[in-house]
This record gives C-alpha cells, sequence and structure tokens, in this order.
C-alpha cells in the first residue's frame, strides 16, 4: 500500500504539470500529438494480449528494495502523472503493465491500484481544468454518468475474465478514435 500512495502523490504532481501544458496548447498540436499516441496504445494493446504471461494472477509478487521502490515511484509517477494530466487516452493500461513489469504486482493487484492511481491524477486534472474555466458541465455530466456505468460493466466483466469482449471493444474505439482525429485533421487543414 505504501508504494501506492507514494506513486499516486508523485503521479499527482505530474498530472499537475501535464494539465497546465494542456491549457497552453492549442487542439491542433493536441490532435498531433494524439495521432502520434493512439498507434503506440493501439500495438501495446494487441501486444499485451498476445504475451501469455503478462497477465498471469498465479504470478508470485516479489517485494522491491525501498531505493528501487522510490526510484520506480518518482520517475513512473512523474512520467505517467504528468501524460495523464496532459493527454490521458490509455494511462490504466500503461499504469497496470507498469505495475506489472517493474513494481512486480499480480495482474489483479496491479488493475485495482491502476484505478486508484488514476482516479487521483484524474481529480488533479479535472480541478486544474474546473478552475480554468474549461469545464463544459452540459457535455461533462452526462459523460461522466454513462463512463461509471461503462467502468462499472467493464470491471464486472474483467473480474470474470471475459477480455474477448474487452479486448477487441478498446481496439475498436482507439482505432476509431484515431481515424476520427485524422479527419479531423485532414478537414481543417
Amino acid at each position: 500500500m505504501k508504494s501506492v500512495a507514494l506513486f499516486a502523490i508523485v503521479c499527482m504532481i505530474g498530472s499537475a504539470l501535464g494539465t497546465r501544458l494542456t491549457l497552453y496548447l492549442s487542439d491542433r498540436y493536441l490532435k498531433y500529438i494524439l495521432v502520434c499516441i493512439l498507434p503506440i496504445l493501439i500495438f501495446v494493446l494487441i501486444i499485451k494480449g498476445n504475451v501469455k504471461n503478462l497477465l498471469n494472477d498465479n504470478k508470485i509478487e516479489e517485494s522491491l528494495s525501498k531505493i528501487k521502490l522510490l526510484i520506480f515511484s518518482i520517475l513512473f509517477g512523474l512520467a505517467m502523472g504528468f501524460y495523464g494530466g496532459f493527454l490521458g487516452v490509455g494511462t490504466t493500461s500503461f499504469l497496470i503493465l507498469i505495475f506489472i513489469h517493474f513494481f512486480k504486482l499480480s495482474s489483479i493487484k496491479a488493475c485495482g491500484n491502476a484505478r486508484i492511481v488514476n482516479c487521483c491524477l484524474n481529480l488533479v486534472a479535472m480541478s486544474t481544468f474546473l478552475f480554468s474555466g474549461k469545464i463544459m458541465f452540459e457535455i461533462a455530466i452526462p459523460a461522466a454518468i454513462c463512463s461509471m456505468l461503462g467502468n462499472y460493466i467493464g470491471a464486472g466483466l474483467a473480474i470474470k475474465k471475459e477480455n474477448k469482449i474487452m479486448k477487441p471493444l478498446f481496439i475498436i474505439i482507439f482505432i476509431g478514435l484515431f481515424i476520427k482525429l485524422i479527419c479531423d485533421l485532414i478537414i481543417t487543414q
């Protein structure tokens, strides 16, 4: 639990920095950045599902030395917090991979901890956008309600190990978003 607390605190600092940068960039630059990041995320999601032992629930967890824990928390916490505050796309997936590969957590613990950390950095990003007057509540509130419902259903499916539905759905959504961003960039030129 200490490792997650330290990681979450460092992530929140990174999130504040990433969100502030987002406020200074134009929408067009953000779309270009997303067009570069989305293929990487799609690739990670496809590869992640093909590595047999990556999400092995029988994996024995290892404890990290305090120095490794501190170094990983600072490096990955700042990087993922900044990324989550700046773009946010796929942050939870990247956090899960980090918790499994570097913090040596089981997949179930990695998924749970990733959600806690992501929630913390999203609260920081939301607060930054809120105080900057950048939230359209008529869109944000219905989207948040639908997101909570989707997360509830998705978590239930993940716990039941029905990844046969979830992984293709994620890939379709990310590819659709990628195509939409490219069309937006072409049309607005």
